[in-house]
């Protein structure tokens, strides 16, 4: 999956252009701060399409990743086509003759329904030639923290408090050098904000 940021983002925070050698670790270590702000979001942000599998109650399904572009199949396990109306949003009503879904009155008689609906979802990079991204600016931003701290340290080195490179420089409490790939708390509490609830399986890309 692309980063979610990019070496011109953290060339604009900095200032100005990173070295060679900066430039190939700022590479790597987009990659690998993208997997933990996507991991503490559970966002992908990137356009894409995904199956999902869920359990059906009180007649929809709320679909995990946003924002929710189209929604082109539902299905049961047994790969047959279920009626579905998708509210344009980010839920599918599949039955909406039921108001309360028989199960939750007999669990036992009525296990609850699973279908496997694929959708689109996530911010597509714009028409321009260069394509530009449409990534929420405070999620790049959040990337490009990360990256510009764990640029100015030794990469042999974890636990530090402070660290700098030219141009830039980032001292932090005991609490962010847990780690040089790690989140501050504010970081944590922001990208949680945009976790779904709910239980629901990702069973394709």
């Amino acid at each position: 999956m692309e980063p979610l940021a990019t070496t011109d983002d953290l060339e604009a925070v900095l200032g100005r252009t990173l070295t060679d050698t900066e430039a190939t670790r700022a590479a790597a270590l987009l990659v690998q701060a993208s997997a933990v702000v996507r991991r503490a979001s559970s966002q992908d942000f990137t356009q894409a399409e995904t199956v999902i599998r869920s359990h059906v109650r009180d007649a929809f399904v709320v679909l995990p990743q946003r924002p929710v572009n189209g929604v082109s199949s539902v299905q049961d396990i047994d790969g047959n086509d279920v009626w579905f109306q998708w509210d344009g949003l980010d839920r599918i009503i599949v039955d909406p003759s039921r108001a309360i879904n028989e199960f939750e009155l007999n669990t036992l008689a009525y296990p609850p329904p699973t279908i496997d609906v694929t959708y689109d979802h996530g911010f597509a990079a714009t028409d321009d030639d260069p394509p530009v991204s449409t990534i929420p600016a405070d999620v790049v931003a959040v990337v490009c923290q990360i990256v510009l701290r764990t640029l100015g340290q030794d990469p042999t080195a974890s636990g530090m408090q402070q660290e700098s490179i030219a141009g830039y420089s980032y001292s932090v409490g005991s609490a962010a050098a847990a780690g040089v790939i790690g989140l501050l708390p504010p970081e944590a509490e922001f990208l949680a904000s945009f976790k779904r609830r709910g239980a629901t399986g990702r069973i394709g890309p």
